[in-house]
């Protein structure tokens, strides 16, 4: 494909667009997933910052090159606009992708288990540390929500209920369950094994439930 001078500069506008877009949506938090908390564990949070959106921003070129619908180009309608978006050498785009990964790869953020979670009772609007003790009324139900205190991306991998206050468990949806409690008294516990901003590295949280 033969491309113009003023198509490639194009181009390569666009595509610094995109990256400083992504940049400040990430350093405004709007970015999805909370990357802003997880770029933040870096070594250098403003080098990491700057490589994730050149990743990001190079990918997001890539995918609308081969006809992939990306929300800031869908909003663009025009055949000069897929001009300038297709005037960017695929080498370059490349070669800016090669760049970002090498870089971001020494500054990415360390791999680094959950130091604790809260447990939110939203049904009674109640929050526990672990290790607190939760009073509950006999067959109460109860909708509990796990998180990080620090908004950190936290992912629950199992729970776990042992003692007579878990007759039966309601739905499960990754950080949130649902439990009915018996009328048993005796020592019962809600385990949580949690990772957190897309690391490997898991922690155990317990939180100690009595029925009243």
């Amino acid at each position: 494909m033969k491309r113009t001078i003023p198509e490639i500069f194009s181009g390569l506008a666009i595509f610094g667009l995109i990256t400083a877009l992504v940049g400040f949506s990430i350093f405004f938090g709007i970015f999805p997933g909370n990357v802003e908390n997880w770029l933040l564990r870096s070594g250098d949070p403003r080098q990491a910052l700057i490589f994730f959106s050149l990743m990001a921003g190079t990918i997001l070129m890539m995918l609308a090159r081969v006809g992939v619908e990306v929300v800031p180009f869908s909003m663009i309608k025009g055949d000069n606009v897929k001009r300038y978006i297709n005037g960017l050498p695929l080498w370059v785009l490349f070669f800016f992708l090669t760049i970002s990964i090498f870089g971001f790869a020494n500054v990415s953020p360390t791999c680094k288990a959950p130091e604790t979670v809260v447990f939110e009772d939203i049904t009674n609007q109640r929050i526990f540390q672990p290790a607190n003790l939760m009073e509950v009324a006999p067959n109460e139900s109860l909708t509990i929500i796990a998180s990080s205190p620090d908004k950190s991306q936290i992912s629950c991998i199992s729970w776990e209920f042992v003692g007579p206050a878990f007759p039966t468990l309601g739905a499960k949806d990754d950080c949130q369950v649902n439990i009915t409690f018996s009328d048993q008294p005796g020592p019962s516990y809600i385990t949580l094994l949690a990772t957190q901003n897309f690391c490997n590295e898991a922690s155990l949280f317990s939180l100690e439930v009595q029925v009243k």
